[in-house]
């Protein structure tokens, strides 16, 4: 149901100094705006949003890598709209709230330290949801992913390479429906226990701007694009695990399978950006209310 959707993403590099007021700004003041003026019916609707925290990783690509010694954070929010429409409604409720102020002043774009990048409008074009009720799970959308593990992966992609770029999403996006959805993974069946069930995954993209905070500046004349991927576990063990499959998959397939051509890319220009293990603090699951 949700294919299609419209997810923008904003992403911060907090330093130390300002973690404690980013954490206030994104998980308690974004959050409280977002599920007090949003709407979960009609065609601006929201379904789902989380904020996220992780510090930042001496390898961004291994969880036992430990976190950099300067003691800085990622700090990332999620939104999912049904339609276009809702991200321009949220950008005009932004505005008439006051609330960018404070957060631009924390940010390298206002005179601040944060690194701020916003990656939009993404189209979801791939995803698992098992936050949508179902008959088995007729409450799926009321569950509050508070304490969640995320993952996210942002491609930036040359327009040569963009082909390939959408090979690997594709092959992904399988690999994750067999592995989740059908519970089987070369040949054979796999188990998720309760605690490390994915709760939701999607794979999205879109052009990249020359100004990625500002939707009418127009398409990158270097034809870039951008991809995201995007996994939601209830735990970090789901995310263990996860990264556990993937790397079999990768000695058993090669070439074909997405950690290989995610560094062949990478040798072609295209430039990964891995944020882990996020937990997510806040969060909104509208999934499947207020739809026709």
């Amino acid at each position: 149901m949700p294919v299609g959707d419209i997810s923008p993403i904003g992403i911060v590099k907090v330093p130390k100094s300002l973690v404690q007021s980013m954490t206030r700004w994104v998980s308690t003041g974004h959050a409280n705006f977002m599920s007090g003026t949003h709407s979960q019916t009609g065609e601006d609707r929201l379904h789902f949003y989380t904020t996220s925290h992780a510090p930042v990783l001496n390898d961004a690509k291994d969880l036992d890598s430990g976190a950099i010694n300067d003691g800085s954070e990622w700090v990332v929010w999620t939104e999912y709209y049904a339609n276009m429409s809702g991200l321009l409604d949220h950008w005009k409720k932004g505005g008439e709230s006051g609330m960018l102020p404070e957060f631009m002043g924390m940010t390298t774009m206002g005179g601040g330290d944060a690194e701020a990048s916003f990656v939009q409008p993404l189209k979801v074009t791939h995803e698992v949801n098992h936050l949508s009720p179902t008959d088995e799970k007729p409450r799926a959308s009321l569950a509050n992913l508070a304490g969640a593990s995320q993952l996210l992966v942002k491609f930036t992609v040359p327009k040569d390479q963009i082909p390939e770029a959408e090979k690997m999403i594709e092959m992904h996006a399988v690999w994750m429906k067999d592995l989740h959805d059908k519970r089987t993974m070369l040949g054979r069946d796999i188990t998720f226990e309760a605690d490390e069930e994915l709760l939701y995954y999607s794979a999205a993209s879109c052009p990249a701007l020359v100004n990625q905070m500002d939707l009418e500046s127009g398409k990158d004349p270097e034809g870039k694009m951008i991809f995201v991927i995007t996994e939601y576990y209830k735990t970090k063990k789901g995310l263990d695990k996860q990264w556990a499959h993937a790397k079999e998959m990768n000695e058993a397939n090669g070439s074909d399978f997405t950690l290989a051509q995610m560094s062949a890319l990478e040798e072609k220009g295209m430039d990964t950006l891995f944020l882990q293990p996020l937990e997510v603090k806040a969060s909104i699951n509208w999934f499947g209310l207020g739809e026709e």
